[in-house]
Protein backbone atom coordinates (compact mmCIF):
# COMPACT_ATOMS: atom_id res chain seq x y z
CA UNK A 1 0.00 0.00 0.00
CA UNK A 2 2.99 2.71 0.74
CA UNK A 3 4.53 1.80 -2.37
CA UNK A 4 1.65 2.45 -4.15
CA UNK A 5 1.40 6.37 -2.55
CA UNK A 6 4.55 6.57 -3.15
CA UNK A 7 4.28 5.73 -7.01
CA UNK A 8 0.72 8.07 -7.11
CA UNK A 9 2.97 10.65 -5.53
CA UNK A 10 5.80 10.64 -8.02
CA UNK A 11 3.44 10.45 -10.82
CA UNK A 12 1.34 13.43 -9.51
CA UNK A 13 4.50 15.32 -9.18
CA UNK A 14 5.76 14.36 -12.63
CA UNK A 15 2.45 14.99 -13.85
CA UNK A 16 2.42 18.78 -13.04
CA UNK A 17 5.76 19.46 -12.90
CA UNK A 18 5.12 18.94 -16.75
CA UNK A 19 2.64 20.98 -16.88
CA UNK A 20 5.00 23.90 -15.52
CA UNK A 21 7.66 23.24 -18.04
CA UNK A 22 5.20 23.23 -20.99
CA UNK A 23 3.43 26.71 -19.23
CA UNK A 24 7.65 27.84 -18.95
CA UNK A 25 8.24 26.74 -22.32
CA UNK A 26 5.16 28.84 -24.05
CA UNK A 27 6.12 31.70 -22.94
CA UNK A 28 9.46 31.41 -23.55
CA UNK A 29 8.10 31.05 -27.00
CA UNK A 30 5.64 34.13 -26.62
CA UNK A 31 9.12 36.28 -25.35
CA UNK A 32 11.28 35.68 -28.61
CA UNK A 33 8.41 36.42 -30.46
CA UNK A 34 8.04 39.56 -29.18
CA UNK A 35 11.74 40.27 -29.21
CA UNK A 36 11.82 39.52 -32.77
CA UNK A 37 8.91 42.15 -33.26
CA UNK A 38 10.77 44.57 -31.51
CA UNK A 39 14.40 43.71 -33.27
CA UNK A 40 12.66 44.50 -36.24
CA UNK A 41 10.35 47.55 -35.52
CA UNK A 42 14.03 49.20 -34.25
CA UNK A 43 16.11 48.15 -37.30
CA UNK A 44 17.06 44.75 -36.54
CA UNK A 45 18.98 45.57 -33.21
CA UNK A 46 19.74 43.59 -30.47
CA UNK A 47 16.85 42.90 -27.85
CA UNK A 48 16.15 42.02 -24.77
CA UNK A 49 13.14 40.75 -23.12
CA UNK A 50 12.70 39.71 -19.22
CA UNK A 51 9.48 39.27 -17.89
CA UNK A 52 9.38 39.47 -13.76
CA UNK A 53 5.90 38.07 -12.08
CA UNK A 54 4.24 37.87 -15.09
CA UNK A 55 3.27 41.38 -14.87
CA UNK A 56 6.44 43.58 -15.06
CA UNK A 57 7.73 43.51 -18.95
CA UNK A 58 11.68 44.88 -19.83
CA UNK A 59 12.40 45.37 -22.83
CA UNK A 60 15.98 46.27 -23.46
CA UNK A 61 17.61 47.54 -26.91
CA UNK A 62 21.15 47.40 -26.69
CA UNK A 63 23.63 49.30 -28.91
CA UNK A 64 21.45 50.54 -31.74
CA UNK A 65 21.68 54.64 -32.55
CA UNK A 66 18.50 55.40 -30.79
CA UNK A 67 20.52 55.82 -27.58
CA UNK A 68 22.05 58.89 -29.19
CA UNK A 69 18.50 60.29 -29.95
CA UNK A 70 17.45 63.73 -28.20
CA UNK A 71 15.70 63.06 -25.31
CA UNK A 72 11.81 63.70 -26.49
CA UNK A 73 12.69 61.50 -29.78
CA UNK A 74 14.35 58.86 -27.27
CA UNK A 75 11.01 59.05 -25.15
CA UNK A 76 8.52 58.62 -28.08
CA UNK A 77 10.59 55.55 -29.49
CA UNK A 78 10.56 54.30 -26.35
CA UNK A 79 6.57 54.52 -26.36
CA UNK A 80 6.07 53.03 -29.63
CA UNK A 81 8.31 50.20 -28.36
CA UNK A 82 6.12 49.73 -25.56
CA UNK A 83 3.14 49.82 -27.46
CA UNK A 84 4.44 47.20 -30.30
CA UNK A 85 5.24 45.13 -27.15
CA UNK A 86 1.19 45.05 -26.01
CA UNK A 87 0.34 44.56 -29.24
CA UNK A 88 2.49 41.45 -29.82
CA UNK A 89 2.78 39.87 -26.48
CA UNK A 90 -0.38 37.07 -26.23
CA UNK A 91 -0.76 37.57 -22.34
CA UNK A 92 -0.53 41.58 -22.42
CA UNK A 93 -3.90 41.36 -20.25
CA UNK A 94 -1.71 40.07 -17.36
CA UNK A 95 0.82 43.26 -17.71
CA UNK A 96 0.82 46.19 -15.40
CA UNK A 97 4.15 48.30 -16.68
CA UNK A 98 6.22 47.59 -19.52
CA UNK A 99 9.75 49.61 -19.74
CA UNK A 100 11.60 50.54 -22.51
CA UNK A 101 15.51 51.11 -21.63
CA UNK A 102 18.11 51.81 -24.71
CA UNK A 103 20.93 49.59 -23.14
CA UNK A 104 24.77 50.40 -24.08
CA UNK A 105 26.87 47.30 -23.34
CA UNK A 106 30.65 46.85 -24.03
CA UNK A 107 32.95 44.05 -23.46
CA UNK A 108 36.56 44.60 -23.58
CA UNK A 109 39.05 41.66 -24.00
CA UNK A 110 36.31 39.62 -22.83
CA UNK A 111 36.78 40.61 -19.06
CA UNK A 112 36.02 43.41 -18.36
CA UNK A 113 32.01 44.48 -19.13
CA UNK A 114 30.47 48.04 -18.97
CA UNK A 115 26.62 48.62 -19.50
CA UNK A 116 24.72 51.92 -19.28
CA UNK A 117 20.96 51.50 -18.64
CA UNK A 118 20.51 55.01 -17.81
CA UNK A 119 18.13 55.73 -20.29
CA UNK A 120 15.14 53.76 -19.07
CA UNK A 121 11.07 54.92 -19.56
CA UNK A 122 8.41 53.18 -17.84
CA UNK A 123 4.64 52.93 -19.41
CA UNK A 124 1.93 51.64 -17.40
CA UNK A 125 -0.14 49.29 -19.06
CA UNK A 126 -3.69 51.41 -18.44
CA UNK A 127 -1.88 54.59 -20.21
CA UNK A 128 -0.96 52.66 -22.71
CA UNK A 129 -4.42 50.77 -23.49
CA UNK A 130 -6.24 53.80 -23.09
CA UNK A 131 -3.71 55.08 -26.24
CA UNK A 132 -2.62 57.93 -23.37
CA UNK A 133 0.74 59.33 -24.36
CA UNK A 134 1.53 58.96 -20.43
CA UNK A 135 4.92 57.36 -19.16
CA UNK A 136 7.29 58.19 -16.71
CA UNK A 137 10.87 59.30 -17.17
CA UNK A 138 13.68 57.34 -15.56
CA UNK A 139 16.61 58.20 -17.15
CA UNK A 140 16.38 62.23 -16.81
Amino acid sequence: MMQRCILLFVALTTLCSCDGVRSAAGTIGELQQLQQSVSKAVGGGNVSVNLNNGKYLYVGIVNTPLKDLPSEQKKAKALEVAKLSLKTYPKATNLEQISVTFVVHRSILGIFNYTDATDSFSFLVSDLSDSKNIGSDSGH
